[in-house]
């Protein structure tokens, strides 16, 4: 199972991204692209506009209607998890391309990272996590 994460959006709102998110998006799935430093986010890009594009373009409405594509980055510098840096951090995530959703999870989340089996904090991975929150 995808694990529990607190993130919140560029609007600040806080959210659960497993229970509001991913289990309460609608339809079959969610494609989750995850990245822990700023220079893995075009390589991300690259793979969540090409399928938020493919979605959009292949089968209309329909397929965005299935699947939803969330990006998420993950914070754990002190010097970002607070202050105006945490606030222009998530002033960036209003630039997302249409179709993506963004959030950022700010703490102290190496049980987070452990769980997904991720041992490379310098690249981007994705998952595709469907509608019971599982990877």
């Amino acid at each position: 199972a995808f694990p529990e994460v607190t993130a919140h959006g560029a609007d600040h709102a806080q959210v659960e991204l497993t229970r509001d998110v991913l289990r309460g998006g609608a339809g079959a799935g969610t494609i989750v692209g995850l990245y822990f430093r700023e220079n893995a986010k075009a390589q991300l890009r690259s793979w969540t506009e090409g399928f938020a594009g493919q979605a959009g373009a292949g089968a209309g409405a329909r397929a965005q209607q299935q699947v939803q594509v969330v990006e998420l980055c993950v914070v754990d510098s002190f010097l970002f998890r607070a202050g105006p840096l945490k606030r222009v951090l998530l002033q960036g995530l209003r630039g997302a391309p249409d179709g993506i959703r963004s959030f950022a999870a700010f703490g102290k989340l190496r049980d987070f990272q452990h769980a997904l089996g991720i041992s490379n904090r310098l690249t981007a991975y994705c998952f595709l996590v469907d509608g019971a929150g599982r990877v």
